[in-house]
């Protein structure tokens, strides 16, 4: 196997994207694809937040009816939560 490959394979390309370009491509991703982007590098980890446009689905409205009180609680909990925090990080 060839070392040279192997040492591109391993560069972090995506951090070295200039900030403006990477707000243009969370642009075209929701909001849930946009926040998983902030597992790419540290560089990534709070760029979802400043996306034109957030959109939240609330989960309660799309899980199933069969949920326990309690669960449901802490679902919308962990949701206002995060919403909170995204909301947050804009100033």
């Amino acid at each position: 196997m060839n070392p040279k490959k192997l040492n591109i394979g391993s560069k972090d390309i995506i951090s070295s994207l200039p900030e403006a370009l990477s707000h243009h491509i969370l642009s075209f991703l929701s909001t849930k694809e946009a926040a998983l982007t902030s597992l790419l590098s540290k560089k990534w980890r709070y760029l979802f937040a400043f996306v034109p446009n957030l959109d939240f689905d609330d989960p309660l409205r799309m899980c199933a009816d069969n949920l326990y009180h309690q669960e449901k609680t802490e679902l919308h909990r962990s949701f206002i939560d995060f919403v909170d925090r995204v909301l947050g990080l804009q100033g």
